[in-house]
């Protein structure tokens, strides 16, 4: 996520020996630049490293958050990265965690294509499709667990977001 790092006004308040208040008001800076580092997740295994530069106060947003990618239709999607973030249904042997965000979200929910790949191959061995029933409010970022039960345990395997929108 971005790390605008924005500053306020700072209020002391000291006693005097005779119990008489003193004020002290230090002033914000106009505008606050900090760089941050952004993993953007291509697959759920391959990753890029971008720097970007924010400055506050400057017009900048930090929506949507930089490692998302857009899907062309109104969603951004990236995997979750933080595995201890979603757990996996006992059903699935496999599974991803989607982290999902629309500008005008997504009333009926949102609906998710993945090709699954045997690590460090090309050939596709698999697509799950998962469509959640929950609405998906303007700017919010839910996380989707997409999951297969499909897969033979004794390989790895790494997914890679063929599809993203609203349901």
């Amino acid at each position: 996520m971005s790390g605008a790092v924005l500053a306020g006004a700072v209020l002391v308040v000291g006693c005097g020996s005779a119990g008489s208040g003193s004020t002290t008001v230090a002033a914000a800076p106009s505008t606050v630049t900090a760089t941050t580092t952004v993993v953007k997740t291509v697959r759920s295994t391959t990753e890029e490293t971008v720097t970007t530069t924010v400055t506050a106060g400057a017009g900048s947003s930090d929506y949507p958050p930089a490692d998302f990618f857009d899907n062309g239709n109104g969603v951004y999607s990236a995997f979750e990265t933080n595995h201890d973030a979603f757990d996996c249904d006992a059903e699935f042997n496999r599974c991803w965690g989607v982290k999902v965000t629309a500008p005008a979200g997504c009333p009926n929910g949102v609906a998710l294509k993945l090709t699954i790949f045997p690590e460090g191959s090309n050939d596709a061995a698999a697509t799950v499709e998962q469509t959640t029933g929950t609405a998906l409010a303007p700017q919010e970022i839910a996380t989707v667990v997409v999951g297969s039960s499909k897969l033979p345990d004794e390989q790895k395997y790494e997914a890679e977001i063929t599809e993203a929108g609203c349901a």
